[in-house]
């Protein structure tokens, strides 16, 4: 669209709002929803820190315009953002959906019924970023993530102890 690179993503959000979705089939051709992925050859924010678009984009949605003031561009801009809500709301909706049917699919069988208690420690968070991970890190940096839930873990309980023993004693005892 134009804007700045990674400083202008608010505006397209709230363009969102008061767009259409009519470039949805175009944009949809851009990016596979149910792989969370996109196609490289229509952006340029991975090689040029000066344009986030290529001229394959271009030649998809037409010559970016930076004047929000311009009636035409402005309802122009909307539709794009709003095209662009609905594909990323779609895509964020099937990924959970994947992700969810995974987590049930890890329960032990004497808790399906249930709905909980999945195998192995796995939890929703752990899943879903194995999904979103490039597969040749995703196992280091899960596991990785865990440690570090482990410590947090940790923390929280200690924090949760001193406040619950050590806070009410000094408390009690400043007025003395």
């Amino acid at each position: 669209m134009g804007f700045g690179i990674n400083e202008d993503e608010y505006k397209v959000m709230s363009l969102a709002s008061y767009g259409k979705p009519i470039f949805y089939k175009k944009i949809s051709k851009i990016f596979d929803k149910k792989n969370f992925i996109f196609s490289e050859k229509y952006f340029g924010f991975h090689k040029r820190v000066d344009q986030s678009f290529s001229e394959n984009l271009i030649k998809v949605l037409g010559k970016p315009f930076l004047s929000l003031k311009n009636k035409k561009n402005f309802k122009q801009y909307a539709n794009i953002a709003s095209s662009t809500q609905k594909i990323l709301e779609e895509s964020i909706n099937l990924l959970v959906k994947k992700t969810l049917k995974e987590i049930v699919n890890n329960l032990e069988p004497k808790y399906k019924k249930y709905n909980h208690k999945i195998k192995s420690g796995e939890t929703f968070d752990k899943i879903l970023l194995q999904r979103l991970l490039p597969s040749d890190i995703s196992e280091s940096q899960v596991g990785m993530y865990a440690a570090c839930y482990k410590i947090g873990v940790l923390m929280t309980l200690f924090t949760t102890a001193f406040r619950l023993g050590i806070e009410p004693y000094f408390f009690k005892h400043f007025n003395s």
